[in-house]
């Protein structure tokens, strides 16, 4: 897979989506999430990717992510070959537990880097998790708009530049918040 992909991602910007297969719970205790960050973080560095958002769902994650170097795919590898035997070795089965692999979209404009940077955050207020998005722990928006200890994997200069800092950033989310579609969300300035 490698050689076929071989230049693909180099220089692009990707919303990366990856989910439990049947829908299951993916992340299982936050011991499992918090492991699971610490693995981003590494994969991140190993492949020289610069993380702009994630976000940790019950059944599936975002990543927001720009490529460089042509890493994403031995990332994404490393990452869900890691998810997939920590899960099955926590709840003692073996099996599939991915959908598939990944998914991929390429990020074409900078304002569609924008708006998958507040989708990303967007998504346990839009499933009915969290009254704000600031309560879920789980995706880099408390880190992000300065509410949380930001990680070392996790790059938020860019996304705060464009936005007048972190309260520029909190009000673009916010204004997320309100509009219906996500074509909104994603498009909305």
């Amino acid at each position: 897979m490698a050689t076929k992909s071989r230049g693909l991602y180099r220089g692009g910007s990707w919303h990366v989506t990856v989910r439990a297969v049947d829908g299951r719970t993916l992340f299982l205790d936050d011991l499992m999430r918090l492991a699971f960050l610490g693995q981003l973080g590494r994969v991140v560095e190993e492949r020289a990717l610069v993380c702009v958002a994630y976000c940790l769902m019950t059944n599936h994650f975002h990543l927001l992510v720009r490529t460089p170097e042509d890493g994403l795919p031995e990332a994404m590898q490393r990452l869900n070959t890691w998810l997939a035997v920590t899960f099955n070795r926590q709840i003692g089965r073996r099996g599939r537990v991915l959908e598939a692999p990944y998914r991929t979209r390429a990020i074409e404009t900078e304002r569609h880097l924008l708006g998958v940077a507040r989708y990303v955050p967007l998504n346990p207020f839009r499933a009915g998790m969290v009254e704000r998005v600031e309560d879920h722990p789980w995706s880099s928006y408390r880190a992000t708009a300065g509410i949380a200890p930001c990680p070392t994997f996790l790059s938020v200069d860019w996304l705060l530049a464009q936005l007048g800092g972190r309260e520029g950033y909190t009000a673009f989310v916010d204004r997320g918040r309100r509009v219906r579609s996500i074509d909104e969300i994603l498009l909305e300035p």
